[in-house]
């Protein structure tokens, strides 16, 4: 669409057409290499490669996935003698539509990188590196496994993984770790960030994955973020929430963070909490919805189970505590209560003593409580690592689908708690494939007699 035009005649940014954008992302090696390339000598090191000008028609496309973040977007890639030259979005991918952020668009550059690795290198006692073959290389790891194996036992084994593994790496590192040295020193990155977010599920639904989709971006008339920056992080799903706004301006943004980011800028209200602070503002926003009965109260009835658990701080340490049998048993037990004493145990979290703990004034705090109490609006929460990443990431995990079952904006479209993820395979490799320690295949535990039997056979 035409909006303005520049005084000399060309055209400025406003007139650029979406498609003309994309093309235009795509017709040179030149052009791939400025969007991704870290410098101008990486680039102009690529560019020495192919300098000729391409056009779209001239290369050769296929598709994949993105593999930077969670998003999954489609990528379209472009191919001429071997060499990928040119990435675009996927205007058929029902996650992106075309679109790719600038992650995207520096696809190319994990293959052509100067320090990418391409063979196994050994270094050697003076510190060097020297380059060894792949039959070489497996056999050396074979034969260090089998002797400390052989010497310490399983527990003297490890390895680390990562949400950037597929799932087929992921099941077969399960099965020669976990299966082969019988040992359950295998975990991914995902136990410094995802982890919460697991037993948050499986505490909540016994279940191992988030309630909302991403047709709630469409669905959704208020989208509240804790701690998440997606306009930088994740900048694709973002940008669908801007044109559901753009399309019904009654839709409301509300980014709740310890710092202004670029998403606050897009906010119809931003509110800061001191750092560690969102589990008192998570529980003040209950107090309210409960003290003003603005709860579903029917499908309280029907659909929730309150249960308790243990609130001996001491006790309860940080997780680390026990055994070496309890060591994979989520040790938080609880017992069963009521909508009562939930109640009761909200008291304390006054509007006004939450500002006290977290400085966040109390008349934000109540509006926050308006929002989730609104019945006729749907409700969309996003989180992601800055929950996630939490000293105490279960609760607020626990606490933020709390505000959704007690309101009853769960389970229905534009009404959904959404975890979002920060890797490719965070859900598929590091937790469904069951390649964290406490874990097997199929949300599956180690410590369950059954479920050992099972994946055995």
């Amino acid at each position: 669409m035409v909006r303005e035009r520049r005084q000399d005649g060309r055209r400025s940014r406003a007139e650029v057409k979406r498609r003309d954008l994309l093309k235009g992302a795509a017709v040179s090696a030149a052009g791939i290499a400025a969007f991704s390339c870290r410098d101008r000598e990486e680039a102009d090191r690529l560019l020495g490669a192919s300098s000729e000008s391409l056009e779209p028609a001239d290369l050769a496309w296929d598709k994949a996935p993105c593999r930077f973040c969670g998003t999954g977007c489609g990528v379209e890639v472009g191919v001429r003698d071997g060499r990928v030259m040119a990435v675009r979005g996927d205007e058929k991918s029902p996650v992106n539509r075309g679109l790719l952020c600038v992650k995207g668009y520096h696809l190319p550059a994990f293959l052509y990188g100067e320090d990418r690795l391409l063979y196994p290198q050994l270094r050697r006692p003076d510190g060097s590196l020297e380059r060894i073959s792949w039959d070489a290389a497996l056999d050396l790891i074979a034969a260090r496994f089998s002797a400390v194996l052989s010497e310490h036992g399983p527990e003297a084994v490890a390895m680390y993984g990562s949400g950037q593994w597929t799932i087929f790496d992921g099941y077969v590192a399960l099965k020669w770790v976990k299966a082969g040295m019988r040992s359950n020193n295998l975990d991914p990155n995902a136990r410094l960030c995802m982890a919460s977010a697991v037993m948050g599920f499986m505490t909540q639904f016994q279940s191992d994955e988030p309630m909302g989709c991403y047709d709630d971006f469409e669905a959704g008339d208020d989208f509240i973020l804790w701690g998440n920056n997606m306009a930088e992080m994740h900048p694709v799903l973002f940008s669908r929430m801007l044109e559901t706004k753009r399309k019904r301006p009654d839709v409301r943004i509300i980014d709740l963070a310890t710092r202004r980011t670029p998403t606050s800028d897009y906010a119809d209200l931003y509110v800061e909490f001191r750092p560690g602070t969102d589990l008192a503002l998570a529980n003040g926003i209950l107090h309210e919805l409960i003290a003003r009965d603005r709860i579903d109260r029917a499908f309280i009835r029907e659909n929730v189970v309150f249960k308790r658990g243990n609130e001996d701080l001491e006790e309860i340490g940080w997780g680390c505590y026990g055994d070496q049998a309890e060591r994979y048993t989520f040790a938080d037990t609880s017992h069963d209560a009521t909508l009562s004493d939930l109640e009761e145990f909200l008291a304390d979290y006054t509007p006004e003593r939450v500002e006290e703990i977290s400085g966040v004034p109390a008349a934000q705090v109540r509006a926050l409580a308006e929002i989730y109490g609104e019945r006729d609006r749907g409700t969309v929460s996003l989180w992601c690592m800055g929950v996630n990443q939490h000293t105490r990431g279960t609760w607020m995990n626990n606490l933020i689908t709390d505000l959704h079952l007690i309101t009853g904006k769960i389970g229905r479209p534009g009404a959904n708690p959404f975890s979002l993820t920060g890797q490719p395979s965070a859900c598929g490799t590091a937790r469904e494939v069951g390649t964290l320690s406490n874990r097997l295949p199929a949300d599956m535990l180690v410590t369950v007699a059954e479920h050992r039997e099972k994946a055995e056979k």
